[in-house]
C-alpha cells in the first residue's frame, strides 16, 4: 500500500466520522423539532383558568424554554459541521480521484521501466 493510499484511507475514515456526526444532528433536530410542535399543541389545549391551569402552562411553556434551548445548541453545530461535511466531502472526492488517476500513471511507468520496489523496500529512509 502506497503511502497515498494510507493518508487517503485515513482521510476518508474522517470524511466518513464527519458525515455520521451531521446525520446524527440532523436526526437529533428532528426530534426536537416534533417535540417542539407538540408542546405547541399542548399549549394550545390548555385551560388558563385557575391555580391547575397556571401550573400546567409553567409546567408546558417550561418545557418548552428547554427543548427550544436544546434545539439551539444542535442547530448551532449543524452551522459549524455542516461547511466542513461539505468541504470533506467534496476534497476527499476530488483527491480519491486525483490519487487513483496519479496511480495509474505511476503504475504504467513502472511497469514500462520494470520497476518492482516498494517505498517498504527502499532502506535509509525513515517516514
Amino acid at each position: 500500500m502506497s503511502l497515498a493510499d494510507t493518508y487517503l484511507a485515513q482521510f476518508k475514515a474522517l470524511q466518513s466520522e464527519v458525515a455520521s456526526k451531521f446525520a446524527k444532528l440532523q436526526s437529533a433536530l428532528s426530534s426536537l423539532d416534533k417535540q417542539v410542535s407538540a408542546l405547541y399543541h399542548e399549549i394550545e389545549r390548555l385551560d388558563f383558568e385557575g391555580q391547575d391551569g397556571i401550573s400546567a402552562s409553567y409546567a408546558a411553556v417550561t418545557m418548552l424554554q428547554t427543548v427550544l434551548r436544546q434545539r439551539r445548541v444542535i442547530k448551532g453545530e449543524i452551522a459549524q459541521l455542516g461547511p466542513l461535511n461539505s468541504a470533506i466531502q467534496s476534497s476527499c472526492d476530488k483527491a480519491a480521484d486525483q490519487c487513483r488517476k496519479k496511480a495509474e500513471k505511476n503504475n504504467q511507468i513502472r511497469q514500462s521501466l520494470n520497476v518492482t520496489l516498494t517505498i517498504n523496500d527502499i532502506g535509509g529512509i525513515t517516514l
